[in-house]
Formats: structure tokens, C-alpha cells, sequence
């Protein structure tokens, strides 16, 4: 099947629709187009302005470590020459990239001002370390009702350390903001909630403190940017996941726990350089049929891409790249594991998981040696009653819809299937 093909394929058969732009950003969206087509825009995202604006908005100046300015040039280069940006896309991404600037800028203030922080030990911190859509969610939520744990919240994640002036006042309003974007979320871009749950003091995944370095690969699911990922694969990663440490010592320094459980699919695709920043991880690895995996990924980063950015996708771009990029990442992984220390990992088929959630907790901690809280059991099944899968509707999607063919899907990531002796699913 051609590119051509492939296209009236996939616009012919998408079962999801993404939402349509809300009214009062249509007359926006008609300018922004005009502009562009005269090389202008009514949203100014060059790096220059975004951190002026930052320093600015914090009245701070002291950016501490400035590795990050490289990567975050590369990526808005990349955002201005290949993401087809609309005015939508270019307000989210403004907004997030001057957030995590001004989060820098206070997380160095805090760090600066209380020497404690970079002292706090971050022992055996246990990662989920996963192909999405493998059950990983369910399983973090699970291992994060334990009381005795120390997990990222989503409205922490987005906002890591509060303005000095708040932490003076003791005004902290974090929750209440992550709450009114999730609400927006629900409201105005169904198609990611179906996906993906969210809950403001629920845990996040930590992809989002590597936003606070430019350096991480999760920028591809929001947008359409080659130049930067084919960059990032050259260079060190390692400076990223010490500031990401670093982050977590600060969260940790307000509240510990017995150890942090920590998720993120990226951490898949660098698993070499998270042991170097962790040298006693605990890792847990899920596993399922590739089949049902792969269209759900391609699925879920054209509904990210469409709904955030652009309405110019490349779904061919999506197909080419999406099932490869997670091979990659997975044979990768491999070699790595190859050459560690095996104790370290432990591994979970997604049905296991599924038919017997509560058993497959206990085992994680048995076999790591954590303590295991026996209110734990009922704490699951309260949680399991009260989430019922689907419970928000269902996120549809075929292999036939992406032009994909399973048994091209199993021949791909044969190595990966015959490695952990991965049943075929139905």
C-alpha cells in the first residue's frame, strides 16, 4: 500500500474524530493562517522572547545549569519548520514552554536557598519501565495506594516548586489549577481522557519533569518535529536525568516516603543512562501482544498531535515511524538488560495483570523485598470497584485503520516476542 493509499486509508476509516476547534479560537485560527502564509504570527515563540517573558512573569534571573538552552532552540526551530503549527497549537505550546521555564526558574530558587535538598537520598526508587498501552497505568495506580509510597502527582509534575513569594505565604494552589485543566481536557478534548486516565492528585507519569530539560523524546507525541528528535538521538541523556533527580530530591525534600514508584514508557528507550542516575533501580517491565499494542500507540499520537498542534498530520509519517521508533526502543532495552544485573528487573505479562491485579502487586514487592502493607488488598479492590475499565468510554482503534497488518506487527518484534515468550492475543 503507497503513501497515497495509506492516506485515504486512514481518512476514510478513523474511528475518532477529533474535537472541533472551539468557536471563539475559529476567527484566530482564519487569522493565524494568514499570517503565516506572510511568514508572520500572532504568537510569538522564539526562545529569546520565552525567556524573557519567564524572568519577567518570576521577577528571577538565575537559571541555574543552562544545558537545557541547546535542545530548547533545536525543538522551536523544529516546531517552526515542520509541526504546521495552528493558532491552537501555538498557544499550547507557548503556554507549556514558558511554564517550564518559570518552573525552572523557581525550582533553582529553592534549591539555591535550601542546600538540604541536593543532600536527600533517593534509595531504590522502583520504575515502570513499559511499551504503552500494556496495562502500565492500571499497574501504577495500583502500586501507588500504598500510603507508605512517595509517587509524582499530577499537579506537582506540573508545577515542581511554587514561586517564592507563594512559599512565603503559604499559598499553594496546584491542585486547583491541575484540576481546571483536567476539566478542560474532559470538556474540550474528549479523545484524550478516553485514552489516557487522569485525576489531579493521582500519579502522573514523569515524562513531564523532562520537559523541564528540552531533552526528551515525548515532545514527538505533541507534535510534528523531526529535526529535534533526530538530533536528540546524538547526544548525551545522561545531564537530563540528573536535573531529573535533582527535581525529585526537591519533591522528595517536602514529603518522602519508604521509596518512589516512578512511570514513564521514555525511560524504555534509556534504561543504560537511568541506571547510571539510579544505580539501585528496581524495574518492572509489562508485556503484551505487540497486534494490540502498536495501532493503539499510532492511534494515540495522531489524537495528541490533531488535538494539540495541528490539523496538518502526517499519518503516514505516524505508521512509518511509530512502530519502528517502539522497536527500536524495546531491542535497545534488551541489550541493556543483557548486560546489568538481572535482580533488577522484573517482568509481567499483560494478561497476568489483568486476571489477577492484587496477586501481581504482592509479587512486585516480594520480590524486591518491599514492605508489603496488608491493606493493601483491600485498598485495590476498592480502587478496581470504583474505576471500572471504560469507565469514561472506549478508546476504538483497528491495525486496519493505519494501513498496518498483524502479522508484518509480530514479524517486526519477533525478537522482542520470542525474548519474553509473549502470547498471542485474539
Amino acid at each position: 500500500m503507497d503513501g497515497s493509499q495509506i492516506q485515504d486509508t486512514i481518512n476514510n476509516k478513523l474511528t475518532f474524530k477529533a474535537s472541533p476547534k472551539l468557536l471563539p479560537i475559529r476567527p484566530l485560527q482564519f487569522v493565524e493562517s494568514l499570517l503565516q502564509r506572510q511568514g508572520k504570527s500572532l504568537i510569538n515563540i522564539s526562545p529569546h522572547h520565552m525567556m524573557n517573558m519567564a524572568i519577567k512573569k518570576s521577577g528571577l534571573s538565575d537559571w541555574g545549569e543552562e544545558n537545557f538552552q541547546e535542545p530548547m532552540q533545536i525543538f522551536i526551530e523544529s516546531l517552526e519548520k515542520e509541526a504546521h503549527l495552528d493558532f491552537l497549537g501555538r498557544l499550547i505550546l507557548s503556554r507549556n514552554t514558558f511554564g517550564v521555564l518559570y518552573n525552572r526558574l523557581c525550582i533553582q530558587d529553592e534549591i539555591k536557598n535550601n542546600q538540604n535538598i541536593l543532600r536527600e537520598e533517593i534509595k531504590r526508587p522502583l520504575f515502570i519501565v513499559s511499551l504503552g498501552r500494556t496495562g502500565t497505568t492500571l499497574l501504577h495506580y495500583l502500586l501507588c495506594l500504598d500510603p507508605s509510597i512517595r509517587y509524582l502527582h499530577v499537579w506537582e509534575a506540573n508545577a515542581p516548586s511554587l514561586h517564592p513569594k507563594l512559599r512565603l505565604k503559604n499559598i499553594d494552589n496546584r491542585q486547583q489549577g491541575a484540576k481546571r485543566a483536567i476539566w478542560l481536557i474532559e470538556h474540550f478534548f474528549p479523545e484524550l481522557s478516553l485514552s489516557h486516565l487522569m485525576s489531579e492528585d493521582g500519579p502522573d507519569e514523569c515524562v513531564t519533569l523532562f520537559l523541564h530539560t528540552f531533552f526528551t523524546g515525548v515532545f514527538e507525541s505533541v507534535a510534528h518535529v523531526p529535526t529535534y528528535i533526530n538530533w536528540l538521538k546524538d547526544h548525551d541523556k545522561l545531564p537530563s536525568y540528573l536535573y531529573y533527580r535533582k527535581i525529585l530530591q526537591l519533591l522528595q525534600w517536602h514529603k518522602g516516603g519508604d521509596h518512589w514508584v516512578l512511570k514513564a514508557p521514555m525511560h524504555l528507550a534509556n534504561l543504560d543512562v537511568l541506571l547510571k542516575a539510579f544505580p539501585d533501580a528496581c524495574i518492572v517491565q509489562t508485556h503484551r501482544d505487540p497486534v494490540k499494542v502498536i495501532p493503539s500507540l499510532c492511534s494515540f499520537s495522531a489524537i495528541v498531535n490533531q488535538a494539540l498542534s495541528s490539523d496538518n498530520i502526517s499519518y503516514k509519517y505516524i505508521i512509518d515511524h511509530v512502530p519502528n521508533l517502539w522497536a527500536n526502543w524495546l531491542e535497545k532495552a534488551m541489550e541493556v538488560r543483557k548486560a546489568s544485573n538481572q535482580s533488577q528487573f522484573y517482568d509481567i505479562h499483560y494478561r497476568d495483570l489483568m486476571n489477577d491485579p492484587t496477586g501481581t502487586v504482592k509479587k512486585i514487592y516480594d520480590y524486591f523485598g518491599y514492605h508489603y502493607d496488608s491493606s493493601m488488598e483491600r485498598r485495590i479492590s476498592q480502587w478496581l470497584a470504583n474505576n471500572k475499565q471504560h469507565k469514561k468510554g472506549v478508546h476504538r482503534y483497528t491495525a486496519e485503520q493505519f494501513g498496518l497488518n498483524a502479522s508484518e506487527i509480530r514479524e517486526r518484534y519477533s525478537r522482542y516476542i520470542k525474548e519474553y515468550d509473549i502470547p498471542q492475543e485474539d
